[in-house]
């Protein structure tokens, strides 16, 4: 079942006022507010702006609302599904892509499951191609795939259309551009996903429609741009993680070297991704207090919105 605080979500979308909501949901208006702080705390985001007395999605809210409207049309779907499986057959068999299953099925299975003990549900996690030819055969019910299908014997219905999100630093110059094109990314630095991903699938149909290819593309890949900069030490893992869609990349961060007459300054300009430059801190002074390391004088962290800069004094 999809979360009230979800539903409460999307009517106050849909209605632009809290008063419609509440009456259209049979709950107080309160509870309405109650319901959008409570997604707002629980997710640490914001999800509405209020425009000349209009509320409009952040992007964050936006982001949720796609989110929410794909589990309200799986949750109809099934509904209507579930309804048809009780006059026939009492087992419902049906395939998903990985992309689909890591997203909200493996959340909805169990509650349908929970809500329906008297169906067999019967759930397999293959590949795209897999599932095509699986479904010809007769071998599931319907699937949930994450790309549209050219198989004239097939039927689909597009529950949701998502979005390829772009994430780089506010600094790259792709960031500045208000339009892409797939011509754009060629000679750029991503990650594609893996293998069985349809999403993949659909990439590499579209790279290979203009007369690109991955392993063409892989030549002009350094590696992934993290938006808080480093230097990646195992370069030569990373050709198998683009193919594969598995591997990691270790990150070294990047520093200078500052000298005064009281002694040399180490400024980091870079640090590894999702490193904490609070807890870096504390890590450095609780070897400072146990006499592993020993010159430093001060840590500070100076960096602002035009970069990192993480300061160590030294002392003379």
């Amino acid at each position: 079942m999809v979360d009230t605080k979800l539903l409460t979500f999307v009517k106050l979308y849909e209605t632009k006022s809290f008063t419609k909501t509440a009456e259209q949901l049979y709950i107080t208006q309160p509870s309405v507010t109650n319901h959008i702080k409570s997604l707002e705390k629980n997710h640490n985001i914001k999800l509405f702006v209020s425009n000349d007395k209009n509320l409009e999605l952040t992007e964050q809210g936006k982001i949720l609302y796609d989110y929410a409207m794909q589990l309200i049309a799986f949750e109809e779907g099934f509904e209507r599904l579930l309804e048809a499986s009780k006059i026939g057959s009492p087992r419902v068999a049906f395939a998903v892509t990985p992309g689909a299953m890591n997203g909200f099925m493996k959340d909805l299975l169990p509650e349908w499951t929970k809500r329906n003990p008297q169906i067999d549900f019967r759930l397999e996690e293959l590949d795209y191609a897999e599932i095509e030819k699986a479904i010809i055969e007769g071998k599931f019910d319907f699937a949930v795939i994450d790309n549209n299908t050219t198989k004239r014997s097939l039927t689909t219905t597009a529950l949701h259309k998502t979005r390829l999100i772009l994430a780089v630093g506010k600094s790259h110059h792709l960031a500045l551009k208000k339009k892409l094109c797939f011509k754009d990314l060629k000679n750029e630095k991503f990650f594609i996903g893996t293998k069985k991903s349809g999403k993949r699938l659909f990439f590499e149909n579209e790279l290979h429609f203009r007369n690109c290819d991955i392993k063409e593309i892989l030549n002009y890949i350094p590696g992934p741009d993290f938006p808080t900069g480093g230097t990646i030490i195992n370069k030569d893992e990373l050709p198998a993680a683009y193919l594969t869609g598995k591997g990691r990349a270790r990150i070294r961060g990047e520093y200078v070297v500052e000298s005064f007459k009281s002694g040399d300054r180490i400024v980091f300009t870079s640090i590894p991704y999702k490193v904490s430059k609070k807890d870096l801190i504390e890590d450095i002074d609780k070897l400072c207090e146990e006499g592993k390391i020993e010159g430093i004088v001060s840590i500070r962290d100076e960096s602002n919105r035009d970069g990192v800069r993480f300061v160590i004094e030294c002392a003379k």
